[in-house]
């Protein structure tokens, strides 16, 4: 099935992966365009299929703080001057 991502995604990891979209634009007041961009570079060459696959394992708000910021950024600490990681370079789909 093709979707806006990337990456490999079955149709539900492909809605998780919206919800995370629509997340890191509300969380963040990014442009649609960018998250995808960087939930794409997040993802890039891995695919995800099945109720069990790890892209379950954390919930929508906490991929979308990941994707931003990086987890060794350690974003759910709040820590003063946190920023997120670079905008992908290469944006392309």
């Amino acid at each position: 099935m093709k979707t806006q991502f990337s990456f490999d995604a079955d149709e539900p990891a492909a809605q998780f992966c919206q919800q995370i979209l629509d997340k890191m634009v509300e969380l963040f007041g990014i442009a649609r365009d960018e998250a995808l961009a960087r939930i794409n570079e997040h993802w890039k060459g891995q695919k995800h299929q099945g109720k069990d696959d790890m892209i379950y394992h954390q919930q929508v708000d906490q991929w979308a703080n990941d994707i931003y910021y990086g987890p060794e950024s350690f974003w759910w600490k709040k820590p003063s001057g946190l920023k997120p990681k670079p905008y992908p370079k290469d944006s392309s789909r």
